[in-house]
């Protein structure tokens, strides 16, 4: 039984390479996973960028329910505005039909992220046509 794989493709120049080697090795990297008939999503894409945030979302909940499971009650920030419904409860002046799963915005608390994760160690992309998805549980 075979089963379909869809990988992420999501170049990176680092402190390794300069920007023009950088955009050379990248774009032989797609040719060569189009050669092999590797489906794969590219950053370069933003529609397809865009379009991986419902599965950023449900890591965030699945953590969330996982340190509920063990004791813990985090508070989950991530990312954009919450999208769970097509018209929020609050603007009817009715409390969030599913307070569990809305999360407000790492930025709308005044957090600036770059910073935040650069003086943390972590790595990350951002420039032109680049969305990282980023969630923060605190508990």
């Amino acid at each position: 039984m075979s089963y379909p794989v869809k990988i992420g493709f999501a170049p990176t120049r680092r402190s390794i390479f300069s920007a023009p080697d950088a955009i050379k090795f990248a774009n032989l990297t797609r040719e060569r996973l189009g050669e092999l008939g590797v489906e794969f999503v590219d950053i370069t894409d933003i529609n397809e960028t865009l379009a991986t945030r419902p599965v950023h979302e449900k890591l965030t909940n699945q953590v969330g329910d996982l340190m509920r499971e063990l004791g813990a009650d985090p508070y989950i920030l991530s990312t954009e505005a919450c999208a769970e419904c097509e018209r929020c409860a609050y603007l009817d002046g009715q409390p969030c039909r599913f307070p569990q799963r809305m999360h407000p915005c790492v930025e709308s608390h005044g957090i600036n992220v770059i910073p935040t994760l650069e003086e943390n160690g972590l790595e990350f992309q951002y420039g032109e046509n680049v969305v990282t998805w980023i969630s923060l549980l605190f508990f």
